[in-house]
Formats: C-alpha cells, structure tokens, sequence
C-alpha cells in the first residue's frame, strides 16, 4: 500500500486540477444555461442545444437531436469530485 501511494504521488497535482476543471466547466455551463432560460438554445462545443426544465426537482436540462443531459445532476457530480479529490500537500 506504501508503495502504491509513493507511485500515484506524483499525479495527485494533474487529478486536483483535473476535477477543478471539471468543476468550473460544469458550474459555467449551467449558469449560462440558466440566465438564457426555458426555450432557448446555448452554445456548447460548436453545437446548440435547446434548454428546458424538467418538471422533477427542477433541474435544468439540455437537448439536441434526441439526446438530453441534466446540466444541474452534471454540476453536482463534478462538485462531488471536486471535493472528494485529496488535497496535494507541497
């Protein structure tokens, strides 16, 4: 197990900042979902998607040509790894 933890070490700083980026991505994304609002459409990637509320726990979601994702179950997800990633002690 001591050696196991010596060998992954050194990716600790890349996994952190990894889940960061994750996590600011995933927050943007669903801001800018949310100020646009119900029945219009964002930019993601080159590609725009319609948004919508679902009607359970309001989440906001996207769709485009059949296929749907919960920006706001995406965001806790990449909050979730964010926090649960150990901190690299320097």
């Amino acid at each position: 197990m001591q050696q196991r933890t010596r060998e992954l070490a050194p990716v600790l700083p890349r996994l952190v900042e990894a889940a960061e980026q994750a996590l600011h991505g995933a927050e943007a994304t669903l801001t800018n979902a949310t100020a646009a609002g119900a029945g219009r459409t964002i930019d993601m990637g080159g590609e725009a998607w319609e948004i919508f509320q679902s009607s359970q726990y309001a989440h906001i979601r996207i769709r485009r040509n059949g296929k749907e994702r919960d920006l706001s179950l995406e965001e806790d997800n990449a909050f979730w790894t964010w926090a649960l990633a150990p901190i690299p002690f320097t």
